[in-house]
C-alpha cells in the first residue's frame, strides 16, 4: 500500500500549515504501463473491427474506441498526475490543484465561511468514481452566499494523522470559534 501512496510534504509554522501532495515515481510508472495496456488492446481490437464487411462502419467504429481509450487515459493522468496543495493561515485556506505547472483549480476560502470539515478514508480509484470526488480525504463545507453550501475537496490519499495535524492547527488558529465547527470523520 505504501507503493502506491503519494509523497506528502507538511510544513508547519505558527498559526501556519501548508500540505503539499506529489507524485511519486511509482503513479508514473504505473501510469505508462497503462498506457502500454491501451495500446495493446487497441491492437487486438482494430484488426476485430477490419474484419466486418462495412468498411464505413469499422473506420468510424474504430476511431470512436480509439478516442473513448484516450479520454479515458487522460483522464486517469490528471488523477494520477496531478500535484494538490492545501494552506491554512489565520485568515484563509487556499486549495490549488495542478498538472505539471498548470493551476487548473484554485479555491480560496475565508476562515469565516467554513462550517464544516469532513475526514474520508483513502480510496482505491476504480471506474465509478473517476468523474466525482469519492477519492478525496478531506472535504472542507463552507457557506460561500450561495443558496446551498459549497464543499470543496482535497487530498486524495491523505491518512488520519496528517488529518489530525490538519485539525490541530485549524483549531489553533480559530480559538473560540472552533466550537461552532463540525469536525466529522466518515468511513464509507
Amino acid at each position: 500500500m505504501k507503493f502506491f501512496s503519494p509523497k506528502i510534504i507538511i510544513e508547519k509554522r505558527y498559526r501556519y500549515l501548508k500540505i503539499d501532495k506529489k507524485v511519486n515515481f511509482q503513479k508514473i510508472l504505473l501510469n505508462i504501463i497503462f498506457l502500454i495496456i491501451l495500446l495493446v488492446i487497441l491492437k487486438k481490437i482494430i484488426p476485430i473491427i477490419n474484419n466486418y464487411e462495412l468498411y464505413s462502419f469499422s473506420f468510424f467504429t474504430s476511431l470512436v474506441i480509439i478516442l473513448n481509450f484516450f479520454l479515458f487515459f487522460v483522464i486517469l493522468t490528471f488523477k494520477n498526475l496531478s500535484n494538490e496543495s492545501l494552506e491554512i493561515d489565520s485568515r484563509k485556506i487556499v486549495i490549488k490543484k495542478k498538472f505539471i505547472f498548470f493551476c487548473y483549480y484554485n479555491k480560496e476560502i475565508t476562515i469565516k465561511e467554513i462550517i464544516g470539515i469532513t475526514y474520508k478514508g483513502w480510496n482505491f480509484i476504480t471506474a465509478a468514481n473517476i468523474f466525482n470526488n469519492i477519492n478525496n480525504s478531506i472535504i472542507i463545507q463552507a457557506n460561500t452566499g450561495l443558496e446551498e453550501d459549497e464543499e470543496f475537496f482535497f487530498g486524495t490519499g491523505i491518512d488520519l494523522k496528517i488529518y489530525g495535524i490538519f485539525q490541530k492547527t485549524l483549531k489553533e488558529i480559530l480559538g473560540e470559534n472552533c466550537k461552532k465547527l463540525d469536525f466529522i470523520y466518515a468511513e464509507y
